[in-house]
């Protein structure tokens, strides 16, 4: 995951810094946040959400708060922005992010816009400048935090990601699925 920051042209961004490490840890956090103000019945399942807003608050440091509105937390499937000897792009925006978190892990659906498909990156690669043109479709990823909202109490897992970069690494259970086919059917 990058965050990156709108230029002075209003469909242009620039890449600013990898944000995948510590990720987890800062998803967590706002997670347990969630369930402090809104604590779930005991032994069940905390549904929780976060909007594009917060995932990308939770990125940036104290001077670049107050313009969240010009960045975006934006998923590089392809890896082209560490790894120069790939062509083809594929960005997507993180638009919101749904959770269930409970029995010491947290599976999550993570809402995806398409904003960039290139077979030749080369030139906005070079020039740290990417122009987006966001599809009207969103897709789903699917990810895990190895930790629930009970982690600082129960000491169970770790609160990062586990099998991270793989497609459908989660096994869902009937309950955790139900929550996000419920999510998917609502828009």
């Amino acid at each position: 995951m990058y965050l990156f920051k709108q230029t002075d042209a209003e469909d242009i961004y620039e890449p600013l810094r990898n944000v995948q490490r510590g990720l987890g840890p800062r998803i967590w956090e706002l997670m347990k946040n969630k369930a402090e103000e809104n604590p779930p019945p005991e032994g069940q399942g905390f549904p929780w959400q976060m909007d594009r807003t917060e995932l990308v608050r939770s990125c940036l440091g104290d001077s670049e708060t107050g313009q969240d509105h010009r960045y975006k937390l934006v998923a590089d499937v392809q890896n082209v922005l560490a790894n120069s000897s790939r062509m083809s792009a594929q960005l997507f925006e993180a638009c919101e992010v749904f959770g269930l978190s409970g029995w010491s892990w947290t599976p999550m659906m993570w809402k995806l816009r398409l904003l960039l498909e290139v077979d030749d990156c080369t030139e906005a690669r070079s020039q740290r400048r990417w122009k987006f043109s966001p599809a009207d479709y969103f897709v789903c990823e699917f990810l895990r935090l190895q930790a629930d909202h009970n982690w600082e109490h129960s000491g169970e897992g770790r609160r990062d990601f586990g099998m991270v970069g793989k497609f459908n690494g989660v096994l869902l259970w009937p309950e955790a699925l139900k929550y996000f086919i419920e999510k998917i059917e609502s828009g």
